[in-house]
């Protein structure tokens, strides 16, 4: 009886062990489609995109910084969204002195920050996952500019 509950238990781990990985890539598989769908649209009506995604696994309550610059005479959107999880995602773009120059101004799964910086320089782009279900959500945030 002992070892039929061992090995009940040894299969109950291999099972998360190969199911648990496929449910959290394919998770960021969707918060990464959900990024690419919102920076297309915006490719659609003249922006370029930075080239780059930001993504990653966050707690409710994290914050991330990416460090980026932003030249003059451009308007910049940072797009932050996450998976089917993320419930409340916000975005604030600082300038080299941590003056707020944008922010979204709503509570929902996908946040949208403007900037147009009148000089080239050193920005930050703050992004929080205020709440999410189960306390987490993988994050996918995309920089764009015309």
């Amino acid at each position: 009886m002992k070892t039929f509950a061992q090995l009940a238990a040894l299969g109950a781990a291999l099972v998360s062990l190969l199911v648990i990985p496929q449910l959290a890539e394919a998770t960021a598989r969707d918060a990464e489609i959900k990024a690419k769908k919102a920076a297309f649209e915006l490719l659609q009506s003249g922006y370029t995109n930075r080239a780059r995604f930001h993504a990653g696994y966050m707690k409710a309550g994290d914050r991330k910084m990416i460090r980026t610059v932003f030249h003059s005479g451009n308007e910049y959107k940072v797009v932050a969204n996450g998976d089917e999880d993320a419930t409340n995602i916000d975005v604030e773009i600082y300038d080299e002195d941590w003056k707020l120059v944008g922010r979204d101004e709503d509570e929902a799964g996908v946040a949208v920050a403007s900037a147009a910086p009148k000089w080239t320089g050193q920005f930050y782009v703050i992004v929080t996952l205020k709440s999410a279900q189960g306390n987490a959500a993988y994050t996918n945030t995309v920089i764009v500019y015309r």
